[in-house]
């Protein structure tokens, strides 16, 4: 916990965190009080988590989605777009 307080773009406090967390660099990363992850969890771009969050374990956070917007074009083909929080 004490490491990713460093990494992270804000970690709060009683905050719990498990082994065997992907998170990449961190830098996006928004943990408020008194939340945890759980083992094995994965975070993709930019993750805010608010207070008392309780994540268990395998979850799969990305901030990223298929494009689908052209009906006759398969989806796998269009691309992808990013939410803008």
């Amino acid at each position: 916990m004490s490491l990713v307080r460093h990494l992270f773009k804000k970690c709060g406090k009683n905050v719990t965190i498990e082994n065997n967390i992907y998170f990449g660099t961190g830098e996006n990363v928004e943990i408020d009080d008194y939340s945890g992850i759980g083992s094995n969890c994965e975070f993709y771009d930019r993750v805010k988590m608010g207070k008392y969050i309780m994540m268990g374990s395998d979850v799969k956070i990305i901030a990223f989605n298929h494009e689908y917007s052209n009906l006759e074009k398969p989806m796998c083909l269009q691309g992808f777009y990013q939410e803008i929080n």
